[in-house]
C-alpha cells in the first residue's frame, strides 16, 4: 500500500509480526529493571497487586488505542500524525514537539545505564567510559541507517537473550523459593495510600511505550502488523514482569533490601551458581544497548516526520536507498555524543511528564476521531463501540491526571516549562518554513497576518486552559503534599521554594496565555464574519 510520505522516499517493507513483538518488547520493557526499587517502596504485596493491575488502566488504553489508530492510519510518524488529522496541525506539533524533547534529549541516558553496568565489572577511567560510549553510538547510529526491518530482526535477537535470561531467573527462583512472596501487603508504618502514590508513579514509567513502535508505521507493508504485534506484547511484558519477580521474592529476602543498589535478580541466579550473577550484568547491559538501538530507529522518524510537514528544514526528509530518513538518525547521535556526558536528572523530570501528555492526546484522538470519522476502516477496533473506547481511553486519562500529581512537583514542573515552549515553536517554525499551508493553502488556509492557521488560537487556548487549571489545582495540592526536606536531600538547599516558584510563574504565564489566545481568537472569528 502507499503511504502518505512516498514522495520523500519512505519505503514500505513485509515485516513478520514477530519481529514487531520483540521490539515492543524491548521499547516497554526490556527486562524487569526498575522493579527493584518497586519492592520495598510499596511492600512486595502491593508491589505484585500492582504489577498487574495497573497494564490493565495504563497500558491496555495505550495498546488497544496505539493499535486502533495504527490499524486505520498506518503512516510514518505514528502518534503525530493521528494527532493531526484527528486534531489538527496544531496538536500533531505539540505531539511531535514533546516526542523530540524526550526523545533526542534522553536517549542517551540509556546508554549511560548500559556503560555503567560495565564499568561495574570492568573498572574504567571517565575517559575509558567515554570511549566506549562513543563507540556504541557511532556503531549503533551507522547501523541505523540500514533499513527498519534488520534493525527489527537485531533487536528481536537482544530481546529475546533478555527474556532467556528472566526466564532462568524464573526458573531458579520457583526451585529455590520457600516463603509467601505477598508478605507483608506494605512496609509497617507506611499507609496504603503512600505505598499506591510510590508503586503507580513507578511502575506506570515500567509499563509505558506501546505506542512509540508506531513512529515507523509507514515503513510497514501490513496495516494490522503493527497493531497486533502491539496487543501480542502486553502480555509478554506483563508476564516477563510478575513471573520473574514472584518467584525472586519467594527465593530471596530480605523483601526491605531490594533496590538498584541492594538486592536483585542477579542474586537470584546466584542461587544456582555465582557465575550467572556476573552474567546477569552483561544481561543489563544487552537490555540497555536494546532500549537505546530501538529508540534511533523510532525517535527519528518524529523528526522527520515534522521536517515534511514543513515543520522543520526540508532536507531533514532526505532519505537513502534503504528509506531511511539520514539525518535525523546522524542529528541523534551527534547529540548522544554530547548529552552521554552529563548528568540526567532534570531532563528525565522533562521526559516523565511529556510521555504522559503525549499518551493523552493519544486517547483523547481516539475518541474525537470515533465521533468525527465513524465509518473510517478500522481493521483493528477497541470493542464495544463508542462505550468500550471511552471507558479504555477514559481509564488512561484518569490515571495520566493522578500521576501528574504524585510524582512530584519536580516531574510537573519539568514537563510544564516544555510544554509551555510547544505554541512559541510552533510559530516560529510555522512562520519560518510554511507548515501544512505550504504543501496545500486551500485545504490548509492561513491567517496572512499571524502566518497561523484558522482556529489556531483556540487550540492554543485549550491547552493553555488546561495546563492553567491543572496548575491552580497543583498550587494547592503540591504543599500539603510535598515534603520540603527530600527536596533538600535531593536538589540542594532552597530546591523546593525555587521549584515551587517556577510552578506559580508558569501556571500564571499559562493562564494569561490563555486569557490572550481567547482574545485573538475571538478577532479572528470576527475578521472571517
Amino acid at each position: 500500500m502507499a503511504n502518505a510520505y512516498e514522495e520523500h522516499g519512505i519505503k514500505r517493507k513485509n515485516i513478520n509480526i514477530f519481529y514487531i513483538v520483540g521490539m515492543v518488547y524491548c521499547m516497554c520493557a526490556a527486562g524487569a529493571y526498575g522493579i527493584e526499587d518497586m519492592i520495598p517502596a510499596t511492600g512486595p504485596g502491593l508491589c505484585l497487586i500492582l504489577l498487574l493491575v495497573i497494564p490493565l488502566f495504563w497500558s491496555l488504553p495505550q495498546a488497544y488505542c496505539s493499535a486502533e489508530l495504527g490499524s486505520a492510519m498506518p503512516e510514518e510518524g505514528g502518534f503525530v500524525y493521528w494527532a493531526q488529522k484527528g486534531l489538527g496541525e496544531f496538536w500533531g506539533f505539540q505531539v511531535g514537539w514533546w516526542r523530540t524533547l524526550n526523545v533526542y534529549l534522553c536517549h542517551a541516558g540509556t546508554l549511560v545505564l548500559a556503560v555503567g553496568y560495565i564499568a561495574s565489572v570492568i573498572p574504567m577511567s571517565p575517559v575509558a567510559q567515554y570511549m566506549v560510549k562513543a563507540a556504541l553510538i557511532i556503531g549503533f547510529t551507522l547501523f541505523n541507517l540500514r533499513e527498519v526491518k534488520e534493525i527489527s530482526i537485531f533487536t528481536t535477537i537482544l530481546s529475546i537473550l533478555v527474556v532467556a535470561a528472566f526466564l532462568g531467573v524464573t526458573i531458579v527462583g520457583f526451585i529455590y523459593g520457600d516463603t509467601n512472596p505477598m508478605k507483608p501487603m506494605i512496609p509497617e508504618g507506611q499507609s496504603v495510600i503512600e505505598s499506591l502514590s510510590l508503586g503507580l508513579a513507578i511502575g506506570m514509567w515500567m509499563y509505558s511505550g506501546f505506542a512509540s513502535i508506531t513512529t515507523i508505521s509507514g515503513e510497514i507493508e501490513n496495516p494490522t502488523t503493527m497493531g497486533k504485534g502491539i496487543l501480542i506484547g502486553l502480555p509478554v511484558v506483563i508476564i516477563s514482569y510478575i513471573l520473574p519477580t514472584w518467584a525472586s521474592l519467594s527465593a530471596v529476602g530480605p523483601w526491605y533490601e531490594w533496590g538498584t543498589e541492594g538486592i536483585s535478580y542477579g542474586d537470584v541466579l546466584a542461587l544456582a551458581s555465582p557465575a550467572f550473577k556476573v552474567a546477569f550484568v552483561f544481561v543489563a547491559v544487552i537490555a540497555s544497548l536494546s532500549l537505546f538501538n530501538a529508540y534511533i530507529s523510532t525517535g527519528s522518524r518524529v523528526f522527520f516526520v515534522l521536517a515534511a510537514d514543513n515543520m522543520a528544514p526540508k532536507f531533514l526528509t532526505k532519505t537513502n536507498k534503504h528509506g531511511v530518513p539520514v539525518l535525523p538518525v546522524l542529528v541523534m547521535g551527534i547529540i548522544d555524543l554530547f548529552l552521554c556526558q552529563l548528568s540526567f536528572v532534570a531532563i528525565v523530570l522533562i521526559d516523565v511528564t511529556l510521555c504522559l501528555f503525549v499518551y493523552g492526546v493519544i486517547f483523547i484522538t481516539t475518541l474525537v476521531m470515533r465521533k468525527t470519522q465513524p465509518d473510517m476502516a478500522r481493521p483493528i477496533k477497541i470493542p464495544g463501540g463508542i462505550v468500550g473506547a471511552a471507558l479504555i481511553a477514559g481509564a488512561g486519562l484518569f490515571i495520566i491526571f493522578v500521576a501528574m500529581y504524585i510524582n512530584g512537583v519536580d516531574y510537573y514542573v519539568g514537563g510544564a516549562v516544555a510544554v509551555l515552549l510547544g505554541p512559541i515553536a510552533y510559530f516560529l517554525l510555522r512562520w519560518k518554513f510554511g507548515g501544512l499551508t505550504k504543501k496545500d493553502s486551500a485545504l490548509y488556509p492561513e491567517n496572512k497576518k499571524t502566518h497561523m492557521r484558522w482556529g489556531d488560537f483556540k487550540h492554543i487556548f485549550i491547552l493553555c486552559a488546561i495546563m492553567g487549571i491543572m496548575g491552580i489545582i497543583g498550587c494547592f495540592w503540591f504543599p500539603w503534599y510535598e515534603d520540603p526536606g527530600y527536596y533538600t536531600e535531593v536538589y540542594g538547599e532552597g530546591a523546593y521554594n525555587l521549584i515551587m516558584t517556577i510552578h506559580y510563574v508558569t501556571t500564571a504565564v499559562f493562564c494569561a496565555g490563555g486569557i490572550f489566545a481567547l482574545i485573538m481568537n475571538s478577532r479572528e472569528k470576527k475578521r472571517q464574519v
